[in-house]
């Protein structure tokens, strides 16, 4: 930028390929500011806009995630060509406009434009992270009819939308499928039977002894980490904490939020404090740590406790995250929150949310209350239950799609015991597959038990 202006000091008129490199340059730094002043100075310029300088500015805009200005670009330009139509798709994905990337891919096709493999692999991302299968297998249908090139970048982001939309059989079957496997795709895969539970305490502990007593390899703190989680996970907390205690190097915030998850799940307080206060120490600005801490006491019925914890928050301007799931439906991700009332079929969500409470009643369920954590009388704390996001979700799905079908949901943050125990039942009820991916793994739901074995 220091030679761009002295390059206009001496009156030397820049041309595309300068300011191609330049408005690149922005989009990598995420310098927004500093890239509208040169989309300004091209204008005022009068520089010929080619496809690539448009394109760069899109992908600048898109990486800013400015996507009104970024759509001004794609919108200004006649003739589009694919990598035009990739950047805006990529643009909208990376600022988690879902619909309107979905619409721009179908849009581009009914314009004759082919996708290639980038656009591929940023539209299966997208499918990834909302789990939107139906839209995922429908792409992968568009990238065998077309005639897309399927390198091993291509066939690594099919094998994890796959994985991360619930279907661990797709998953293996392209990973099996696959000549030219690379350490990304191994992975992956790897990855993905780890999220779906495809994994065992003994053989773990077994890994980790042959890798220190036969292989000489000494662990780092992801193994350890690892370690804690796979037997915090099984509720083995006294051998995890030993792990902590006896490690040869200082633990860190990712073994402790580990080792509290599970004292959380395991309703170990006593245990739970301790992680907590750790990560408190160690991350004080860190509102998830703080609302673990709090969420403890409450569960121990500490509610003075709670208070103090919630009030220093409030003083520190931090605010919890709210809970969000998300159910693919003909193509299209709704969204829920907790107590949701905004969605158009609020009203049909909601009597299938009393038929659950009552079909649940009739198989024996008791709501778990622990899993509210506010000073509120039970009545009030079953109803709270009641809508919590992946119900609100769960039930739109039931509404929504025919008997038998799969049900596919995403959610921000873990599922409570109380939703795990519910959907648990309701799978049996309504014969129904319930799969959901909260922020840490798979729980396929189905005839009344789960995949996870009950810990997660």
């Amino acid at each position: 930028m220091n030679l761009f202006a002295r390059m206009i000091e001496e009156r030397i008129k820049p041309n595309g390929i300068t300011l191609l490199s330049l408005v690149v340059e922005c989009g990598f730094l995420g310098a927004l500011e500093l890239g509208k002043q040169l989309h300004v100075y091209i204008v005022r310029s009068d520089i010929y806009m080619s496809l690539a300088l448009a394109t760069a500015l899109v992908d600048m805009y898109g990486n800013c995630e400015d996507i009104e200005n970024a759509k001004a670009v794609f919108d200004s330009v006649e003739n589009k060509d694919v990598t035009i139509w990739s950047a805006m798709i990529a643009a909208y994905a990376k600022a988690h406009c879902t619909d309107q990337a979905f619409d721009l891919f179908v849009k581009m096709r009914d314009n004759g434009v082919t996708p290639n493999q980038v656009t591929m692999t940023t539209m299966l991302s997208l499918c990834a992270e909302v789990g939107a299968h139906d839209m995922g297998k429908w792409v992968h249908t568009v990238v065998q009819r077309q005639g897309v090139e399927m390198d091993t970048i291509l066939k690594t982001a099919l094998l994890e939308m796959y994985a991360k939309c619930g279907d661990i059989d797709g998953a293996w079957k392209l990973f099996s499928e696959a000549k030219d496997r690379d350490i990304g795709m191994w992975n992956a895969m790897m990855a993905g039977f780890g999220m779906h539970g495809c994994g065992l305490v003994e053989e773990g502990k077994l890994m980790f002894d042959k890798m220190v007593h036969e292989f000489a390899l000494v662990p780092k703190i992801e193994h350890y980490g690892c370690m804690v989680d796979l037997l915090g996970r099984a509720g083995r907390l006294d051998e995890a904490y030993d792990i902590i205690k006896n490690m040869p190097i200082r633990e860190n915030a990712i073994i402790w939020s580990a080792f509290l998850a599970a004292c959380k799940l395991h309703r170990n307080a006593v245990l739970g404090e301790i992680a907590a206060r750790q990560l408190v120490h160690l991350e004080p600005q860190n509102c998830g740590y703080n609302v673990s801490i709090s969420n403890i006491y409450a569960m121990a019925n500490r509610w003075n406790d709670v208070a103090g914890v919630r009030k220093a928050m409030k003083s520190k301007g931090m605010r919890k995250e709210p809970g969000l799931s998300c159910i693919e439906v003909n193509g299209y991700v709704h969204e829920f929150i907790m107590g949701d009332r905004t969605h158009p079929e609020i009203e049909k969500i909601n009597v299938m949310v009393s038929d659950m409470g009552n079909k649940l009643k009739e198989a024996g369920y008791r709501a778990d209350t622990s899993a509210v954590l506010k000073n509120i009388d039970e009545e009030e704390k079953e109803t709270a239950l009641n809508y919590h996001s992946e119900k609100l979700a769960m039930a739109f799905g039931l509404i929504s799609t025919a008997p038998g079908t799969p049900i596919r949901i995403v959610k921000n943050l873990r599922v409570c015991n109380d939703c795990h125990t519910a959907t648990k039942l309701l799978s049996k009820i309504y014969q129904r597959v319930i799969i959901v991916r909260d922020r840490k793994r798979f729980h396929h739901f189905r005839d009344g038990t789960c995949s996870c074995g009950d810990y997660w």
